[in-house]
């Protein structure tokens, strides 16, 4: 039974890096095997390492936490209400990733 799931529809931000060609060969080998895509295997892949990885979820968590904690004191110095501040980009680092909707 394959370790990661089958790929749901959504909205995706687009990621470019480069892999070592036995790494590829495997990942092509595993799509063959789920039946799935690279970038689904690759997400999936990413998935699993985060919820294994029990350090990276509390400093994950805290990083979350930071964030809405900043957007709370910035819209209150602006005087704006911060009900909704939880969702606007918690946990995203604009610098760090290149996204773009599909």
């Amino acid at each position: 039974m394959p370790l990661i799931e089958t790929e749901p529809k959504g909205r995706w931000s687009h990621v470019r890096f480069q892999i070592d060609t036995e790494t590829k060969q495997d990942l092509l080998l595993y799509c063959k095997f789920t039946t799935n895509t690279p970038d689904w295997v690759i997400r999936g892949a990413l998935k699993v390492l985060f919820r294994s990885d029990p350090e990276f979820g509390l400093w994950r968590d805290q990083q979350k936490l930071a964030t809405v904690e900043i957007i709370k004191a910035e819209a209150a110095k602006l005087g704006q209400p911060t009900q909704n501040s939880s969702h606007a980009g918690a946990g995203t680092n604009p610098k760090t990733v290149e996204t773009q909707k599909r």
